[in-house]
């Protein structure tokens, strides 16, 4: 810039003005180095031309980001919440005591390993689960054999006696008879190692048991066995209804003067609303005496007799274990006095034949 010259932005407007009618867009700056100023013109119109597509990428942009962000979800979702959710699903479904659950395995790694360790989990748990029930069984199993331990011989020298009582009297039919239901008595026990026998032959052995204690008290007791004919066929475990019949032998007899009758009923259950549920067999065993104290019957109810497996109750707790460990919440007992007198049991279980069961277990017989 010299003395004396016009200012450099007004010499190019100058110029401007009188050349052709084209707008420019002027750029200039200062030399830092000299007194020199760089101007640069650019003609509008060039700068203008390429506008039209830089507005039509400018509006096209938040659609392409939409269909980016959109395309990245689904990808997310197959990638992360899918498997997710099919975890936190297949986590509920365990809570519920389904075991057989597995989940595929997702593409993403860190989550295959997730799925992986979830399936090797419930296959863990599954597997525990049926040693720690194949042990309660092995565990109800012992017991069962020890109740049958204390009571068989006592019960065995009292069959004894009585056919002493009668042989001395000369009751010679009468000695016969205790005989052969002594025999079949003993000939059901050879197969107490069954896991389930059928309901028909759990009767007859009552029935057996029965004739035994009639003999034992002459003209004092009486029984009646009632099952619609297609119960028979259904399995049961043995001795499930042994036990109460004792008791209600031991118990209902007290301060009689009248003889006392044990009716033994086998039937389907029934709904809420009367129906009758064909996969429900109930089992009841009713008598005349003197009914349960209350105090027993109110701890009966609560379900308190599975409390204490060394009192006199035994056999009540042994049944409610075993019907416990191979039913669940299947099966169920009812204990209640009658208002004319008298005990009831009542005992809820499914009705499965023994291929629905899945067969009989039996241990082999120890014949000394």
């Amino acid at each position: 810039h010299l003395p004396g010259l016009k200012d450099p932005y007004q010499v190019i407007s100058e110029v401007m003005n009188k050349g052709e009618a084209r707008q420019y867009l002027m750029l200039g700056i200062a030399s830092a180095m000299s007194e020199m100023n760089y101007i640069v013109l650019l003609p509008e119109e060039d700068m203008m031309r390429n506008l039209p597509f830089f507005q039509q990428i400018i509006r096209l942009l938040p659609i392409g980001a939409a269909v980016i962000l959109i395309t990245a979800l689904i990808f997310l979702r197959q990638l992360l919440f899918r498997p997710m959710n099919s975890l936190i699903r297949g986590m509920r479904r365990v809570s519920r005591g389904d075991l057989d659950v597995r989940l595929e395995p997702p593409s993403s790694s860190e989550l295959e390993f997730m799925t992986r360790s979830f399936n090797q989990m419930t296959s863990e748990i599954r597997h525990l689960k049926i040693d720690v029930y194949e042990e309660q069984l092995r565990t109800r199993e012992a017991e069962f054999k020890q109740l049958q331990m204390q009571i068989n011989p006592h019960f065995y020298l009292n069959s004894l006696n009585i056919i002493h009582s009668l042989a001395s009297l000369q009751k010679h039919d009468l000695v016969q008879q205790m005989a052969g239901h002594l025999a079949d008595y003993f000939r059901f026990s050879l197969r107490a190692g069954k896991r389930v026998i059928r309901l028909d032959e759990e009767l007859e052995h009552i029935r057996h048991y029965l004739e035994i204690q009639k003999l034992r008290f002459p003209s004092r007791l009486d029984f009646k066995l009632n099952i619609e004919s297609d119960l028979g066929q259904y399995v049961i475990p043995p001795l499930t209804i042994q036990p109460f019949v004792e008791n209600a032998i031991i118990h209902g007899f007290q301060h009689r003067t009248q003889p006392f009758v044990i009716r033994i009923v086998a039937s389907h259950g029934k709904m809420l609303s009367g129906q009758v549920d064909d996969s429900v067999l109930q089992l009841r065993i009713a008598d005349n005496g003197v009914g349960f104290d209350e105090e027993l019957l109110e701890r009966l109810q609560q379900g308190q007799y599975a409390e204490d497996p060394g009192g006199q109750h035994i056999g009540i707790w042994n049944v409610a274990h075993r019907l416990l460990v191979k039913y669940g919440d299947q099966a169920s007992l009812q204990f209640r006095n009658e208002a004319d007198h008298g005990a009831t049991v009542i005992i809820d279980l499914p009705a499965q034949t023994e291929e629905e069961e899945g067969g009989t277990y039996e241990e082999p017989v120890d014949r000394g």
